[in-house]
């Protein structure tokens, strides 16, 4: 079905290859995972298997690309994507609509289908992807892991034979990976080949086929699940690879709770709700919980539980209720002084990067200046600090902005989403970048779905259901059975 064969690429202006003589075959129905760290050519080979590379992308392309035993090359984009779908890492950049249905119409309506086979389509993806309530929705005002689960649905339209999917499960939660985890079956049980670059791992044991294991744009390893799952720690660490079985790494490395003579700062909220029209029932509503700077708190839930908004209230973006409360050891805050208290980073980064250079990134607005050269050298920016942030991949603008953040000097960092994109390696490193936050007196805050960083970063664990608070543990558990 697809065979790669001594495939290079070097971008234009690029001093070093990103693809280096890789050589893989991937038969029909078969899953496909290509892994490894960041940088190491991942996105950029499936670039060149959906024909991004080199109809989009110019560079020198040398070897072959066959699907069928046809090049890709050999026929323009629009036609090859009939044939292989994509899914980006960020799904907001492949919407052409405004709602779900014409989303999911606008493949077919653009190849000339006829309405009445559209429809038919339709209900077909909506039924496989379960995302019937959805369908008359307005794109935008879904959550992350529903716009996720839509830009899936919208690349099977076309019915092709192989889907390519960046990083699927990075927006999505829990609940949903387990659903996509189901979704990948049902597919994969109907003949499709799907080629899955992910960093994230434990939730595709049983269902990939081969784990190609990429490093500095060559295929370092190709790996079968037993294989896989035959690795020991050291040896996963080694290569750079995230844990196939999350037992094995739950708690084995979760910092203890820490208590300074500092004492620390206590943030209380009491009867705090917030209603995004005043005519909805609140997506916030919590009666009284106290978070602490002694501990690295993790806020779980699944995809529009309230854990966004509520970091948006407390970090002052949001304006609560009326009879709302926030006080800081003992103090009411208004909004203004919870915004110069606070920093939030976003799930979504390219928000708030604005200086043309990561280093002026790092110091805008900045007061503690005296740590730049530690939190560069801590995060792997150094190299990056000449660039414009424009020009990173999302692991890196991701860096940059918690980087930015321990700089501000801030009591209250709140970080959304903060691994999302992130491999094994950069993933300890905020790890350790949170656990350092922690040791200057901040009080840290993390919204996450991700479970293998949730276990070694964080000693308390709240979880959010319909906007309220409804479980409070030092123990993560099973996070599908938490939720």
């Amino acid at each position: 079905m697809l065979q790669c064969s001594r495939l290079s690429f070097t971008y234009e202006g690029a001093s070093q290859p990103s693809l280096q003589e890789v050589s893989c075959r991937m038969g029909q129905g078969q899953l496909t995972v290509i892994t490894g760290p960041s940088g190491c050519g991942k996105t950029t080979l499936s670039r060149v298997i959906n024909g991004l590379i080199p109809e989009l992308y110019e560079g020198k392309l040398e070897g072959e690309c066959l699907i069928g035993g046809e090049p890709t090359t050999a026929r323009p984009i629009y036609r090859l994507s009939e044939q292989v779908g994509s899914v980006f890492q960020n799904p907001k950049t492949q919407f052409f609509t405004t709602d779900v249905r014409s989303e999911l119409a606008f493949p077919l309506e653009n190849t000339g289908v006829q309405p009445e086979a559209i429809r038919e389509r339709i209900d077909q993806v909506a039924d496989l992807f379960g995302i019937g309530p959805l369908m008359d929705r307005d794109i935008f005002s879904l959550s992350g892991g529903e716009k996720q689960m839509i830009a899936i649905a919208s690349s099977c339209m076309m019915d092709p034979q192989i889907l390519v999917l960046d990083e699927p499960s990075g927006n999505l939660d829990v609940e949903a990976v387990a659903s996509l985890a189901q979704i990948l079956g049902r597919l994969k049980d109907r003949g499709l080949t799907m080629v899955l670059i992910e960093h994230r791992l434990y939730y595709l044991d049983g269902l990939a086929d081969d784990f190609l294991v990429m490093e500095d744009g060559r295929l370092a390893e190709h790996l079968t699940p037993a294989a896989m799952r035959g690795l020991d720690g050291p040896s996963r660490q080694a290569m750079g690879l995230r844990a196939l079985n999350l037992d094995a790494t739950e708690n084995a490395s979760a910092p203890a709770r820490v208590t300074t003579e500092k004492t620390p700062d206590l943030l209380r909220v009491r009867n705090l709700t917030y209603a995004y029209h005043h005519d909805q029932d609140p997506a916030l509503d919590v009666d009284d919980l106290t978070l602490s700077s002694d501990d690295i708190t993790g806020i779980i839930g699944r995809n529009g539980a309230g854990k966004s908004t509520f970091a948006s209230v407390l970090t002052g973006l949001l304006k609560p209720g009326d009879r709302s409360e926030i006080s800081l050891n003992g103090t009411r805050q208004t909004s203004r002084e919870r915004v110069e208290d606070s920093y939030m980073v976003f799930q979504d980064v390219n928000y708030q990067l604005f200086s043309e250079t990561v280093e002026g990134e790092m110091l805008l607005g900045a007061r503690r200046t005296d740590l730049f050269e530690e939190v560069a050298r801590k995060l792997d920016l150094e190299r990056l600090l000449g660039r414009h942030p424009n020009t990173l991949s999302g692991g890196e603008k991701q860096r940059v902005a918690i980087a930015a953040a321990i700089l501000s000097g801030k009591r209250l960092v709140v970080l959304d989403e903060p691994t999302s994109g992130l491999d094994l390696l950069h993933m300890n490193q905020v790890t350790g970048m949170i656990r350092y936050m922690r040791s200057l007196g901040v009080m840290v805050i993390v919204i996450s779905h991700d479970q293998e960083f949730l276990a070694q970063t964080c000693q308390r664990f709240i979880t959010f259901r319909q906007g309220r608070p409804v479980r409070d543990s030092r123990k993560l558990g099973n996070l599908l059975q938490a939720l």
